[in-house]
């Protein structure tokens, strides 16, 4: 879970017993929204929600950003390189 623009932001497996991720958003007049399937996005690779802000005060940028795991599927130990 996340808050972001003015919503708190939760993504979050599917159900059905599969590895699909879902995305709702919550607001206290609204409550929360219908979830939509994330395509190309699956449970065993992204667990996590987070704001960032980029930039110097008063022209900041912010972002939702969907963190992926499991570097070590994508990277060669030893021969210096990555896929």
């Amino acid at each position: 879970m996340a808050s972001y623009d003015g919503k708190l932001h939760a993504v979050y497996p599917s159900a059905e017993g599969t590895d699909n991720l879902r995305h709702t958003t919550w607001t206290k007049d609204g409550g929360w929204t219908e979830p939509k399937d994330l395509v190309g996005h699956e449970s065993k690779r992204t667990p996590a929600l987070l704001t960032f802000k980029d930039g110097p005060a008063g022209s900041q940028r912010e972002a939702l950003l969907l963190v992926h795991r499991g570097v070590a599927l994508y990277v060669r130990t030893g021969s210096g390189s990555t896929c």
